[in-house]
């Protein structure tokens, strides 16, 4: 049942994933849902999906959050929805305070039968780290879903708290758009991709709480993931395939960056003086987050990127790559057609064997030849009092599962 009282029911399914896939309503993760062609309703339980190709990955991916069901009444207020919910999960919504909580309470009529164990969960949103930590400490919170390493740090050493990592997917990404001088020439993109100590740089980022990259978006979180030689710095390759690329005296450019999330900055300026002695001058230039979005983002120019993990490899490498399944963000595909064609060709193939090798194969020329420098991936870092049980954290931390979550009695008693 919805939380509104009535029934789920395949109408709604139908009205969900055509508003999805309205194109006048630009729905961000339309993209990732994969390629639907129609959806119809065959009779009050049963949906019909039409898809435009083979897609081997459309099972997987009506279970993740941007194929979440909405009752019909909700879309009809498509702008509410920011506020307002309609949905069928395990909570429903009490009070929702933008920039400060969000309380929900346990639906009764939930489909598992028996669950939530919880009565009701209350969300603080705390932007200042040091509060965050100390209301922690003080049991005000049972657990901080997702934190800095510095955080992580002080959280490990609290008696009964238990720290926890997980290898993810979440990344930052240095663009270099392929469609233009000076990045059109492949040499100059590596010449600055053999710049960068990844060891050097995770380390003054993240500590020892990632892996490193390899220029490409697929980490050891995916199932598709290759084991690739990592490119080491090399200061002497980068200067000569700048000489090739006719550049002897040096390349300057303009990196543009968003003051949010705050590591942008630090990859920039770390990337920025490890590139110096091959002969790049780099400008960084930061603006405010809506700027950013507004001016910079997908917009052809030299930019640090945000992503966290996707739920599945073919996710993150079609919208990053294809031009018309994504947003080709480093303005690549139209040189690399061949590249693209293997992307093509794995999410259509459904023997596991083939499917590796294709996703393989695509790590790595991106590596080679490809227009971003990954230079690492971050875990996900989250911490909370042993008292709650049963409670997992996701590799892509982007949702909270709470269904089977419960307390011990030595938990404090709150009222929200």
């Amino acid at each position: 049942k919805f939380h509104i009282g009535r029934e789920v029911a395949a109408d709604d399914v139908v009205a969900t994933f055509q508003t999805i896939l309205d194109p006048k309503n630009a729905a961000p993760y339309r993209g990732e849902i994969g390629p639907i062609d129609k959806v119809e309703a065959l009779d009050k339980r049963t949906v019909k999906f039409t898809l435009k190709t083979f897609f081997a990955d459309f099972p997987s991916l009506m279970t993740v959050p941007n194929a979440r069901i909405v009752a019909g009444e909700g879309l009809e207020d498509f702008k509410g929805l920011a506020a307002k919910e309609y949905g069928s999960g395990p909570f429903k919504m009490k009070e929702f305070v933008p920039g400060d909580h969000i309380a929900v309470e346990r639906f009764p009529d939930y489909y598992r039968k028996g669950l939530p164990y919880l009565d009701g969960v209350y969300f603080r949103i705390i932007p200042e780290p040091s509060t965050e930590i100390a209301a922690l400490r003080k049991k005000e919170t049972d657990m901080i879903l997702e934190m800095t390493p510095e955080n992580y740090s002080q959280v490990a050493t609290l008696v009964g708290v238990d720290a926890m990592a997980v290898p993810g997917g979440t990344f930052n990404n240095v663009i270099m758009p392929a469609d233009k001088p000076p990045f059109n020439d492949n040499r100059v993109r590596e010449a600055l991709k053999y710049t960068v100590d990844r060891n050097l740089m995770l380390a003054a980022i993240y500590g020892a709480h990632g892996e490193l990259g390899n220029d490409h978006p697929v980490s050891s979180a995916y199932k598709y993931y290759a084991s690739l030689p990592k490119r080491a710095q090399d200061i002497k390759k980068a200067k000569a395939l700048l000489k090739e690329a006719g550049f002897s005296s040096g390349l300057g450019f303009k990196l543009f960056i968003s003051t949010s999330p705050p590591v942008r900055e630090k990859i920039a300026v770390i990337l920025k003086e490890m590139a110096r002695p091959a002969g790049f001058q780099i400008d960084i230039e930061v603006m405010g987050y809506d700027r950013f979005l507004s001016q910079v983002w997908n917009k052809g120019v030299p930019y640090i990127g945000n992503y966290g993990t996707r739920p599945t490899a073919d996710a993150i490498l079609m919208k990053l790559y294809h031009a018309k399944e994504g947003m080709d963000e480093g303005r690549w595909a139209p040189s690399h057609p061949d590249a693209i064609k293997l992307l093509d060709q794995a999410r259509e193939t459904v023997d596991e064997g083939k499917r590796k090798k294709l996703y393989a194969d695509f790590q790595k020329i991106s590596r080679d030849e490809g227009p971003f420098i990954i230079p690492f991936f971050r875990s996900e870092l989250s911490g909370k009092w042993n008292y709650v049980k049963d409670f997992h954290l996701n590799p892509g931390n982007f949702e909270m599962e709470l269904d089977e979550v419960w307390l011990t009695p030595e938990a404090p008693k709150k009222t929200a």
